[in-house]
């Protein structure tokens, strides 16, 4: 495995975690919503 691919693992890893509050007010707002 190359670098660029390590990297952009690891990077979509910490996205999730850093996203994963956001997303659940996120999906929150959707069941208010409808």
């Amino acid at each position: 495995m190359d670098t660029v691919t390590m990297f952009k693992m690891n990077f979509s890893i910490l996205s999730v975690i850093l996203s994963f509050p956001s997303y659940r007010k996120l999906s929150i707002k959707f069941q208010y919503a409808y």
